[in-house]
């Protein structure tokens, strides 16, 4: 990955709206929080989230393990964790690869 490439940012994206839509910049950042705050609610729900498309947010479960504190070697031990799972869509893969 090229790291001198710039990440796109929640303002991009409210613009983007701003633009395709033709409504006001405030509005367009509603949108895209309203959207962000949707997404959040399902996730946060327990639910994936399928966009076609797009992609799958998947919900992964890890469950509690044994680790090592890295200072002084003591085990630990880490609690089981939730985390979210990105898998993109053909089509997003494809124009991420030029295709």
């Amino acid at each position: 990955m090229n790291t001198a490439m710039k990440a796109a940012t929640k303002a991009e994206l409210a613009d983007a709206v701003h633009e395709a839509l033709q409504m006001t910049k405030r509005d367009a950042a509603l949108v895209v929080d309203t959207v962000f705050d949707a997404m959040t609610q399902a996730l946060a729900d327990g639910r994936d989230l399928r966009i076609g498309g797009f992609g799958v947010f998947e919900l992964r479960e890890h469950p509690p393990r044994a680790g090592r504190n890295p200072k002084t070697g003591t085990p630990v031990e880490i609690p089981a964790r939730t985390v979210v799972v990105y898998r993109p869509s053909a089509l997003v893969k494809e124009k991420v690869q030029g295709t």
